[in-house]
């Protein structure tokens, strides 16, 4: 600006605030011009648009560049941070507040702004090509490239000034958008893919989506992962292919100490991960489910940390456990079922130290990753992983790894040797003798229980108990091994 006769007119001034989005210009207004609100919306827009580098989705998500990229619900915060700030420079600065026309609330400029970025960021030249990435489904896998190397840094989030990112070597950018194009199998290693089949059979796929899980840093859907079976089968190696993806965006907690509210420094260590993984989880039982529902809710929690302030974030670090035998529960609602995917791997392979490295070498690895992202995008387009159980299926297999008397009872259901029965019952002797025999013939269970704790946990499965004397009898259960189902009693004994 220059003074005197070339100073610039009030309309002038106006443009330039508008063009501009330099709020602060409103000061250098002659005394007695005045905007009105509708023009001072249009800066803040302006200069939003500008600073922020504001882009739109084909699903209409607005998406931001503030230091980092953001997207969703974030990039709308953004916007409304930078806004409370402007706000209050309107409303408190007497050498601004004095040219405007009329007052707004903050919502009222608010709701203005983000129209108007929102008409600015939809024009066909600013939809996702000035944004650095591979967009999925409504999501974006975003990077910067590092001014120092030739390696894309995805910035997922920031805490306390703590970068996260997500380092993908240069190549694997063309590696992703091929298969993305032409499918996860043109990119897919061989070997990998016939190891995956190898574990689980005809739900490898599964296996493959899920590895691509963790690649969008948000719980999309509030799944976790449990890998069972005994043994040499598979999962540990599995874990350590997703680790080697992920690295070094990996941590290790166990269920339990995620489950257990009384362990106050145990989740703090997740707000700057992409994954946690914990292979052989013990079979202690949890204790509290509750916030273990938080942490894959997409809920903020509250973290101590020794020696430091709490910290509260929102966890997006995906939850992969395996285990021989599956931890004990006793929360059977559908908000914690419905959390879990289950992957059985049925088979035993002979130990090879040399395996891994054969199967997954390294230069692989950007060709998995890729496979697994494309697999990951698809399944957001079905709008689930392909063959995923239902909430009941998991409580089933749970209940069946971790509760011997249930898992009896429902042998012996199916299999014939036992039928329900209203008014039937079976001497309690006979069936704790076929329950002990059980137990002494299973690869899941060591120990039986004694016969008070098999007596209550039937009980739970709505099986009383009666007395008759000396004698004590199981109702709602008939026991026809060895013999014709209509030679018995129809009260459930011999004749």
């Amino acid at each position: 600006m220059v003074a005197g006769a070339d100073r610039d007119t009030p309309d002038d001034i106006v443009r330039l605030i508008v063009s501009t989005g330099d709020l602060y210009r409103i000061g250098w207004l002659d005394d007695g011009t005045k905007l009105d609100p509708e023009q001072v919306a249009l800066a803040m827009a302006n200069g939003y648009f500008r600073n922020m580098r504001v882009h739109m989705g084909e699903e209409g998500d607005l998406y931001v560049f503030n230091g980092r990229w953001l997207g969703g619900r974030e990039a709308e915060g953004a916007i409304a941070d930078a806004l409370e700030l402007d706000y209050h420079s309107l409303t408190e600065d007497l050498r601004m507040r004095r040219h405007l026309s009329a007052h707004r609330p903050f919502r009222w400029y608010l709701d203005e702004v983000m129209a108007l970025l929102r008409a600015a960021a939809s024009s066909a030249d600013r939809r996702w090509t000035p944004v650095e990435g591979i967009r999925i489904g409504k999501h974006l896998l975003r990077w910067d490239v590092h001014p120092d190397s030739h390696i894309f840094y995805p910035v997922l989030k920031e805490y306390e000034g703590e970068p996260t990112t997500f380092m993908i070597e240069a190549d694997a950018g063309p590696l992703i958008e091929r298969a993305l194009r032409d499918g996860p199998h043109a990119v897919l290693p061989p070997r990998a893919r016939d190891a995956l089949r190898s574990w689980v059979d005809g739900k490898w796929y599964l296996l493959l989506e899920l590895l691509g899980y963790p690649s969008i840093p948000r719980y999309i859907w509030n799944y976790a992962t449990m890998l069972v079976g005994g043994g040499s089968n598979g999962k540990s190696t599995y874990l350590r292919l997703l680790e080697d993806l992920y690295r070094p965006h990996v941590v290790h907690i166990g269920l339990q100490l995620l489950s257990d509210s009384s362990q106050r420094f145990a989740i703090a260590n997740l707000r700057n991960a992409l994954v946690n993984v914990y292979a052989d989880l013990p079979r202690t039982p949890l204790t509290d489910s509750g916030r273990f529902k938080v942490l894959t809710g997409g809920d903020a929690i509250t973290a101590d940390r020794k020696f430091r302030d709490p910290v509260s974030f929102v966890n997006r670090a995906k939850l992969f456990f395996s285990t021989n035998e599956l931890p004990e529960t006793h929360d059977y609602s559908y908000a914690f079922w419905r959390r879990w995917i289950v992957a059985e791997f049925p088979h035993e392979f002979p130990r090879d130290s040399t395996y891994y490295d054969r199967t997954f070498p390294e230069g692989d690895r950007p060709a998995i990753l890729a496979a697994a992202i494309a697999a990951f995008a698809r399944a957001l387009r079905r709008g689930n992983f392909a063959g995923v159980g239902t909430a009941q299926d998991y409580q089933e297999i749970w209940k069946r790894r971790t509760d011997s008397v249930y898992a009896f009872v429902m042998e012996m259901l199916e299999s014939g040797r036992y039928i329900r029965d209203p008014r039937g019952e079976v001497d309690l002797s006979a069936i704790y003798s076929d329950y002990v025999a059980y137990i002494n013939t299973s690869d899941v269970f060591s120990k039986p229980f004694a016969k008070n704790w098999f007596v209550a946990h039937l009980a739970e499965m709505g099986f009383s108990r009666r007395h008759s004397g000396e004698n004590r009898f199981i109702q709602g259960l008939r026991r026809v091994s060895g013999m014709r189902e209509r030679d018995a009693d129809p009260r459930g004994r011999p004749p």
